[in-house]
């Protein structure tokens, strides 16, 4: 607003006329003595130059692309459900309290805390009553997408509110995240989730109990760790040596990709397609 104010002030006013530069005698002029009584003209007084005022420049004020006027948001209220708990809920909790009570927007944020959140958000989906945020894995989220009738009208694209000249974020705060994250949460050209925090599957692997079974490298194909894990498994006699076997969606795609795979991808590939 101030800048508006000053450009129009600038606008309106009248320029300054400029004054001519002060003459500068390049040599000195003898001028002969006045008569007793004669009026002398008084010397004339210049004035140092003065610079001609200039306009400031007009800056560019951002405009939202999302089609919102000021103070639509008010009011707005935002579910936002969530499977955490202990010091995460709690976390949670201090954040939304935070942004209700200083957010110049007026919108509020509810916080529900779902036993099945999968779940619960798909039947959400399915009576046409969603909430508005949730928490999920890319995985979660994708088969959401495209539960939905048609198929990839489940979520909304939040590429336009992240890059949003007003309500997104600037580039250097895009450039805070792990370009390779945010490629993650884009699926199909659409941009489903936003990064929130990461996890990553690992292997432990005991070195010395390794050696003591004659072991000298951790293993580095297929055969050769179900040799160890076996071998871990006999000497201990009572089920609980080797690999625990774990079949959930990260631990499988984790061997997958481990070992060069790549995951299914729905709509690129069909019974009839062929093996490469």
């Amino acid at each position: 607003m101030l800048i508006l104010i000053v450009m129009l002030l600038a606008a309106c006013s009248t320029p300054a006329t400029p004054t001519s530069p002060p003459l500068i005698p390049s040599q000195t002029l003898q001028t002969a003595p006045t008569q007793a009584g004669e009026a002398t003209a008084p010397p004339i007084e210049t004035l140092p130059p003065t610079d001609t005022p200039i306009p400031p420049t007009p800056t560019d004020i951002p405009v939202t692309l999302l089609g919102l006027e000021p103070g639509q948001l008010n009011g707005a209220t935002v579910q936002f459900w969530h499977s955490f708990s202990g010091a995460r809920e709690r976390l949670l909790i201090e954040w939304a309290e935070t942004f209700n009570a200083s957010n110049t927007f007026g919108i509020a944020v509810q916080l529900t805390n779902q036993d099945s959140l999968f779940n619960a958000v798909q039947d959400a989906l399915r009576a046409g009553n969603p909430p508005s945020l949730t928490i999920s894995f890319a995985n979660q989220a994708s088969s959401w997408d495209l539960a939905s009738s048609p198929p990839g009208e489940g979520l909304v694209n939040l590429d336009p509110y992240v890059t949003d000249p007003v309500y997104g974020y600037a580039p250097d705060e895009i450039a805070d995240f792990y370009p390779n994250f945010l490629a993650q949460e884009t699926m199909n050209g659409k941009m489903i989730g936003f990064p929130t925090y990461r996890s990553a599957q690992v292997l432990f692997y005991n070195v010395s109990w390794a050696q003591a079974l004659g072991f000298q490298s951790p293993p580095v194909t297929p055969d050769e760790f179900k040799q160890q894990a076996c071998a871990a498994n006999q000497a201990m006699g009572d089920g609980t040596g080797g690999w625990f076997i774990n079949t959930d969606t990260a631990t499988t795609l984790s061997w997958i990709f481990a070992f060069g795979g790549k995951s299914y991808r729905l709509r690129a590939c069909t019974h009839s397609t062929p093996r490469k």
